[in-house]
This record gives structure tokens, C-alpha cells and sequence, in this order.
């Protein structure tokens, strides 16, 4: 579970398989956490919602998954923004929190905040 610290409950997650964990230079914060898939199968999902918003099929096995966050707390309310924008909108802007969640195959060596500035 990623707890946001926004206001709005719209934020944007990608969700993309790596070889290698992210930069720590280019994110504001990354926590990683083992995660085992016996199905082959992950869902992202708000923690109220009944359907997955996106799901996505892999290898069985572990995994470290890396959530890795920018602009924090920064969403169209705090910029003074009132106008309800669609989902393109909302990817296409990089100036509101936002996630990417780095799936790396492998038990992670360490589970934890990586980064946090």
C-alpha cells in the first residue's frame, strides 16, 4: 500500500518491469518492498476500490517492487487549481505527485525507505 500525501485522491502510477532498481538521483522518495506472485499476476488499485484500475501479468516468483514518488504533496488544490482534468491530463503532468513502481525481479537485500529528501 502507498499512502499519498496530496489532498486529491488522483494520482498517477505507472507501472513498468526493470532490471534494475531506480535512480536514486531522480526521485524525491523510494521505498521498496518484497512482494511474492504465485499467480503470475499484480493489480494496482486504490485501497477502496472493488476493481483493480490496471493489472498485469509475469513470471511467478519474488520480486522487489520499488514505489518510487516525485512532488510530494503537491496536487491541483495546493497549486490553487479548481477544474476537474481527465486521466491524459492528470499522466501528462509532471509537476503534481506522481508514482512509477519499478518491479525488479528477486528478493530485495533491503526493504525500506531507499530514499526520502
Amino acid at each position: 500500500m502507498i499512502g499519498t500525501e496530496a489532498d486529491l485522491n488522483d494520482h498517477w502510477v505507472d507501472l513498468v518491469s526493470s532490471d534494475l532498481p531506480p535512480s536514486s538521483e531522480e526521485w524525491q522518495r523510494i521505498t521498496c518492498v518484497h512482494f511474492h506472485s504465485g499467480s503470475g499476476r499484480i493489480h494496482v488499485m486504490s485501497v477502496i476500490d472493488h476493481d483493480p484500475t490496471f493489472s498485469a501479468e509475469f513470471e511467478c516468483g519474488d520480486y522487489a517492487v520499488y514505489a518510487a514518488a516525485q512532488n510530494l504533496g503537491i496536487d491541483q488544490l495546493s497549486l490553487g487549481e479548481t477544474a476537474k482534468i481527465s486521466d491524459a491530463e492528470i499522466a501528462a503532468r509532471r509537476d503534481i505527485e506522481w508514482y512509477r513502481l519499478f518491479l525488479v525481479a528477486g528478493k530485495p537485500e533491503f526493504e525500506g525507505r531507499v530514499v526520502d529528501r
